[in-house]
């Protein structure tokens, strides 16, 4: 059993050696063009997914305190509910609603998040190999 559990933690801690020595392998058959372009590229793929979960939390934010979103829903869904506005306001059908669109909100955090964490990997892992080799 520890030998087992060794081997995971050899394993765990071992994968961003072998994702570094994976990219270095790749970056190796690569010009200098080519990996400064690629470079050029990660920066703005970086920026851009870490403004888009900026936004997407301000987003959340505004859903969490925001009254008026039930309001809108109550008079869009009220005529095919056959229910008055305020009724329709008031029902825990709203806050379900809205508690739906919180979570999907969350999840899609999670997943720009894990994008860019993904691309944060890959440009710090090009960035080292570009200033290990002079580039």
């Amino acid at each position: 059993m520890t030998a087992i559990v060794t081997q995971l933690y050899k394993w765990w801690t071992g994968r961003f050696e072998r994702y570094y020595k994976e990219a270095q392998n790749y970056y190796d058959e690569q010009t200098k063009e080519a990996l400064l372009a690629e470079w050029v590229e990660l920066e703005v793929k970086k920026e851009k997914s870490s403004r888009r979960w900026e936004l997407l939390l301000g987003l959340v934010l505004t859903v969490i305190f925001s009254d008026d979103l039930k309001r809108l829903l109550a008079i869009i869904f009220a005529p095919w509910a056959g229910v008055t506005t305020k009724d329709l306001q008031e029902s825990v059908l709203m806050s379900l609603v809205v508690a739906l669109l919180i979570v999907l909100l969350l999840l899609t955090i999670v997943l720009y998040n894990f994008s860019y964490s993904l691309i944060l990997r890959r440009y710090l892992i090009l960035k080292r190999y570009l200033e290990e080799h002079k580039i």
